[in-house]
């Protein structure tokens, strides 16, 4: 009888442990990395249209600075970025919105408005998060 309750309770710390285990490894997020040494930017769309993100470039050549790099209406990416040089207020990121019309995608640019230009400093080895502003206006005058 001894022994019987020494396994019982063997095993219930044995079980103990395995969900303690399970339990952490689900805490752990993946997008944030934890000690790589890299540097990462989050990109979060609240919009209802997909977006280009550009960096330092206006998007006039379109070739995008991250591979993929439209962002999902409504969604989020991240990428791996190098920081912001020293002595500078931040990088510039500029967004082009992909409205669709009927059966074809336009990209829409607003350079003129403060709203869709970002300045924004990037951290070294942390993940930098900038959430995408919302599209002001969609005239084409």
């Amino acid at each position: 009888m001894f022994l019987y309750k020494n396994q019982t309770n063997f095993l219930k710390i044995c079980l103990l442990f395995i969900f303690c285990l399970f339990f952490f490894t689900a805490c752990i997020d993946p997008d944030i990395p934890i000690s790589d040494n890299k540097t990462y930017i989050k990109f979060i769309n609240p919009t209802g249209y997909a977006v280009n993100v550009y960096v330092n470039n206006r998007p006039v050549t379109y070739l995008p600075p991250f591979g993929d790099v439209s962002i999902p209406a409504g969604g989020e990416k991240q990428f791996e970025i190098s920081p912001s040089a020293e002595g500078i207020n931040g990088d510039t990121f500029y967004f082009e919105y992909l409205i669709p019309v009927g059966s074809i995608t336009i990209p829409f640019h607003e350079y003129n408005n403060t709203n869709n230009v970002r300045v924004f400093k990037v951290e070294k080895e942390i993940v930098n998060i900038l959430n995408i502003p919302d599209l002001v206006s969609t005239s084409t005058n």
